[in-house]
């Protein structure tokens, strides 16, 4: 059996939780080393990174997080067109 999928749609939303953590943690590193090594930890640490990359920590929390949530969306296309299954759906033309 195969499903057809003909379109994926990837968002942000507003006052994210997880976008705020990240903030946070990137604004006091010294949390950041403290922080357990768990699961949530190693799924949010693609956008910690993203947060350090963009150097927004000298902006008031709203604004970056504004923009953190931004560019995770585009980030998250970006990783999406990597799928095999993507890849594979654009070359044979779907």
């Amino acid at each position: 059996m195969h499903v057809v999928i003909f379109s994926v749609v990837l968002v942000g939303h507003s006052n994210c939780g997880g976008v705020g953590h990240c903030y946070d943690v990137v604004k006091d590193e010294q949390q950041a080393k403290s922080q357990p090594n768990g699961p949530i930890l190693r799924w949010l640490t693609p956008l910690i990174n993203l947060v350090r990359d963009l150097g927004v920590i000298s902006l008031p929390k709203p604004e970056a997080m504004s923009i953190i949530a931004n560019e995770n969306v585009k980030m998250q296309v970006c990783q999406a067109t990597l799928l095999e299954v993507h890849v594979e759906a654009h070359y044979v033309g779907c």
